[in-house]
Parts: structure tokens; sequence; C-alpha cells
């Protein structure tokens, strides 16, 4: 799955090169939109990560090795823009050259990247059959290749009869419902030592999750109209969008790998960290993070040069606090530790649907309110961020 997300996001980068070349094809938008889904299978690349880092790393240490993988991610980010902005060359040379990055990447992947399973594991072969058997899928799945299958009540139907439980197998259908079976882990039941439900363990993590999924979607979904606007308002040419984007991605990245160390470690002389509920230092790092994005919303919404573009970007950069804390605060109250993998895998599908739908949302409403007021939509931002800072003061500790 690592190498196929890396090869769908190399061939979505080979494919835009060839549809928006002039001298190759006359754009078509439905060809760009082919190549941004094929390109969105490259998206579990990152849950892949984040489920790999929860089920092989400690879990004190699980947090700051989320940070430094965010850190990673802001730096490659932010150094395309600015390489780009940089060189001076055409838009279709620029796609050539993340053509050519694209495929390297793939390449080191499948050289660098090793199997984490152990040797006796991966040389250990099954059969069809000893293969369902050992699989759990339910009755009459694991008998396949039996002359008959059992149907459930002792009844026993001919191999050429499939059950209900063969059909949900054989059309995958099985396997959508063990994905779907991941979302119990939000719905968390805690007893006090008196054996009364804990209705602050299964409100809070639900609501961190919408406070963090909200401010994805704002964060999303105002990037994608930045650009529009600044061409639209300050006529920003390819130089100028490259130098802001790298601005802001590279001031994430420094956030991540030093203050944000500096500050836990800072807090944590101060106050007590809670194993298994939200505390003061949790509260702090959201709490820096929803102010840090609102203060530079609002600096959008007035800007009236381009230099107050590079001044929000280096605002919003302590917004990087937000997603270790984030993710800290859900893993304290999962219940069942061994299942740090499948938990943020299921964290990281919900995150890139909600990337997905942010800039189609936000570059909708924007079009839709450009004639009467083009910075509506970082007003909206905004309101979403001071709504998430009035959510965060009804979580309760």
């Amino acid at each position: 799955m690592f190498l196929l997300g890396f090869a769908c996001s190399a061939l979505s980068h080979l494919w835009n090169c060839l549809v928006l070349n002039p001298d190759i094809i006359s754009f078509n938008p439905y060809l760009v939109a082919i190549g941004a889904m094929v390109g969105a299978f490259g998206m579990p690349v990152m849950s892949i990560t984040n489920t790999y880092l929860a089920d092989v790393v400690e879990p004190e240490q699980l947090t700051p090795a989320m940070g430094q993988m965010m850190a990673i991610m802001s730096v490659s980010m932010g150094m395309g823009p600015l390489f780009s902005s940089l060189l001076h060359l055409e838009s279709i040379k620029l796609l050539q050259i993340g053509v050519c990055m694209s495929f390297i990447g793939w390449a080191a992947a499948f050289v660098l990247v090793r199997e984490s399973r152990p040797a006796w594991v991966r040389e250990r072969t099954y059969g069809k059959s000893s293969l369902h058997k050992k699989c759990n899928f339910g009755p009459g799945v694991h008998d396949l290749d039996d002359e008959s299958v059992e149907a459930g009540n002792g009844i026993r139907l001919p191999a050429s009869t499939p059950s209900p439980a063969q059909k949900r197998y054989r059309f995958g259908l099985q396997h959508i419902a063990n994905q779907l079976r991941s979302f119990r882990l939000l719905w968390i039941t805690r007893y006090d030592r008196h054996g009364n439900l804990q209705k602050s363990a299964r409100i809070n993590p639900l609501m961190i999750l919408a406070i963090g999924f909200l401010m994805t979607l704002a964060g999303m979904g105002a990037g994608s109209c930045i650009v529009v606007y600044g061409t639209f308002m300050f006529h920003w040419d390819n130089h100028t969008i490259g130098l802001i984007m790298s601005t802001g991605m590279l001031s994430r990245a420094a956030v991540l790998l030093f203050l944000n160390p500096l500050l836990n470690k800072y807090l944590l002389q101060r106050f007590s960290q809670k194993k298994h509920r939200l505390d003061t230092i949790d509260r702090i790092n959201i709490g820096l993070a929803l102010a840090s994005e609102t203060l530079g919303m609002s600096v959008i919404v007035f800007a009236r040069t381009t230099n107050w573009f590079y001044v929000t970007s280096v605002i919003t950069a302590m917004g990087a606090l937000g997603g270790p804390a984030f993710q800290s605060c859900l893993l304290k109250y999962n219940e069942k530790p061994e299942q740090n993998g499948e938990f943020f895998g299921l964290l990281s599908m919900l995150g890139s649907v909600v990337m997905m739908v942010a800039p189609v949302l936000f570059l909708g409403i924007y079009s839709a309110t450009l004639e009467f007021n083009p910075v509506f939509v970082f007003e909206l931002c905004v309101g979403i961020y001071a709504a998430c800072g009035v959510a965060m003061a009804f979580l309760r500790s």
C-alpha cells in the first residue's frame, strides 16, 4: 500500500504534465479531474505512516514522533514552492521536474523501505484453504473450498449455493464492514471507581475530533482560496505564490522542530500531565493553535498589500501545535492501546476526507460571494476558529 500510494502520486503528476501541456492537448477540466482522482490514492501514504508509528513507537514517544513526521512533511512542502520560485522556469518545466522527483521518491521508497514483518512471517506460505480457515470471516466463509458449506443452524448447503457470508466475502463487503467497525473506537465507554459512566470520557473525544476537523476544514479551504484571491486582488505570479507558500510551510516546520519541544518541556515543569484525560497542557497547545489561526486569518481579511500575507504565514505557523496536541488528546481516551494503529488509521482516513472536501466547498463559496464580498471565505474561517475556541471552553477535564 505504501508503494502503491507513491506510484499513484507519481502517475498523477505525469498525467497532469501531459494534459496541462498546450503543445500536446487542449485544456480539458475533466482530464485534470482524472489526474486528481488518481493522485487521491496517494493520500493513504500519510495514514499508513501514522499507523506504523502508532504500532512501533512507545506511547510516551508517540506525540513527539508525530510532530517530527509533520515537521518533515512541512519542510518538504515548503522546499518545493521555494525552489520553484527561485528557478524562474515555465510552469510546464516545473511540472516535468515534479514528475521526475515523484518517480525518484517512488524508487527510493521501493529500495529503502523494508518490510516490517519478521523474515519467518514473510517466508511463510499459505494455501487458499488454510488461509480461509485461519481467517474468521463468519459462518460459511472459511470453508469456501469444501464440497459443502455451513449455512448456520446445522444446515449444509452445496458448494454451488453460496451462503450470505460467502457473498459478503466474495464481493468485498466483509472488508468494508471491518473498516466501518473501526468507528466503534470513537465511542468510549469508561467508568469511574464508583461504577458510574464517565460522560466526559465519551463526549470529549467526539468534541476534540470535531474541533480538529473543523480547523482542518478551515485551514485547507482558506489555503485553496488564498492563491486565487491574491492573484485576483494583488496580481501574484508564480514567484510570489511560491515564496508565500514556502514561508508558511517552513515556519510551521520550525515551530514543530524547535518551539514545540521547548514549549512542552516548559509546560511539563509547570503543570502535571494526565495520562487518561484532557489536561492543562493540551488546552494550552490547542488554544495557542486556535489563537494563531484566528489572528492570521483576521490579518488576511484586512490585508491591503502582499507583504501582509508573509506576516500571516509566520503568525499561523503556531497553528502547527494543534496537530500533535489533538492526536495526543485522542490517544488518551483510547481504551485499547493494542489497537492504536487502527485508531490512527481511522483518524487519518477521516482527515483525508475533510482535506478532499474543503477545497471544493470553499472555492464554491468564494466564487458565489466574489461579487459582493471577496473576503467572505476568510471571515467564515475566522468564525469557524472562534466557534472552535468556544467549544474548547466547554470541554471537561
